[in-house]
């Protein structure tokens, strides 16, 4: 929950269970307006627990050549109302766990707070058996059993004020060592720049 300005980040090895390659999020709206955010990702090893975040940030996080972030957040490096979506995978994934927090003001600053998923309103599983992947997984073209994990919300149901429009300038996917808000990263996908607005049209990702 550190403020992104200060994140380091080298070139080297991560924790295999922490090692991820493929991250996704998509966004999408049913037949009763309600919008839904998806998101997925693989890991390299199954042993073990896995935490993969998903952070939706208003304002823009860009990774610098030399080792540092930039972050346009204005509330202490994100902006207030941004949304984490946590997927963990435990027992090497045989049971999913999926956390929602948004980053608010608290005493002495800002930081994520956990909000409940309303009843039948979010859904989280990993890989029941191996799978042939499209594209590039790790390993090669086959993910094993618990390999893959992917989850969903409805953001209406969530986040009672989101409204027609949630503006989305960065999607940040990355791995860290447990549910601690001070966990240490391990693993990250560069940080996309994106212009995105739910509303009446199909969303899509630029």
């Amino acid at each position: 929950d550190a403020n992104p300005n200060t994140y380091k980040w080298k070139t080297g090895s991560a924790p295999q269970k922490d090692d991820i390659q493929n991250g996704l999020a998509y966004f999408s709206e049913d037949n009763s307006g309600n919008h839904w955010m998806r998101v997925a990702g693989d890991r390299q090893s199954t042993s073990g627990d896995s935490y993969i975040d998903y952070e939706f940030l208003q304002a823009t996080l860009k990774k610098n050549a030399n080792g540092t972030f930039t972050s346009a957040g204005p509330n202490d490096g994100r902006t207030a109302g941004d949304v984490l979506l946590t997927v963990h995978l435990t027992q090497g994934g045989s049971q999913a766990e999926f956390y929602a927090q948004r980053w608010q003001a608290v005493a002495g600053g800002y930081d994520y707070v956990t909000i409940p998923f309303p009843t039948g309103q979010a859904f989280v599983a990993a890989n029941i058996d191996s799978i042939v992947a499209r594209g590039t997984a790790l390993g090669g073209g086959l993910y094993a059993k618990n390999q893959f994990g992917e989850a969903a919300v409805n953001l209406d149901a969530l986040l009672p004020n989101f409204g027609k429009c949630f503006g989305i300038a960065t999607v940040f996917i990355r791995t860290k060592a447990s549910t601690s808000s001070s966990a240490v990263l391990k693993d990250f996908c560069e940080p996309v720049q994106v212009n995105m607005c739910l509303d009446d049209t199909p969303p899509v990702l630029t």
